[in-house]
């Protein structure tokens, strides 16, 4: 009996590739994530910082408080761009995640095509092997014309 082969095991390999690229990717873009949303939390850390040391000063010379004012605004921009940048990363995070899926799922598929044509295969070659012991049990024991 000659072994099972897959005439697809190429695309089926490439479809493993492109799922293994997307897995990469979309754990890329997590980390990226990542460090966006720690960039959110220090930044709002600093702002609350800055707020608390404002409350607690007791005076305050109008060049500290334009310093102080002027600081605070490019915080809140700060704040602002990387909150914008999480959403955009959030939408990116979808993306991929959504790629991954489709990609794991064309190779599901294929696995499942190849594991369906190999027992479709076994099948035949037993029935085939069994019709071979058939014939030749058929033929052993014919009875001898005399």
């Amino acid at each position: 009996m000659k072994p099972f082969k897959f005439r697809l095991e190429k695309v089926l390999e490439y479809r493993r590739q492109l799922e293994e690229q997307a897995k990469m990717e979309l754990a890329r873009v997590l980390r990226e994530r990542d460090l966006l949303y720690a960039r959110v939390k220090d930044l709002e850390a600093q702002y609350d910082e800055q707020n608390t040391r404002m409350a607690e000063a007791k005076s305050m010379t109008s060049a500290e408080l334009w310093l102080w004012r002027t600081y605070k605004e490019r915080l809140v921009r700060e704040l602002e761009d990387a909150r914008f940048a999480v959403a955009r990363i959030e939408i990116e995070v979808a993306r991929c995640r959504k790629q991954a899926v489709e990609r794991g799922k064309e190779r599901k598929l294929l696995e499942k095509l190849k594991s369906t044509q190999a027992v479709k295969y076994v099948r035949e070659q037993n029935l085939a092997e069994q019709k071979e012991f058939d014939e030749m049990a058929t033929i052993r024991y014919q009875p001898q014309a005399v």
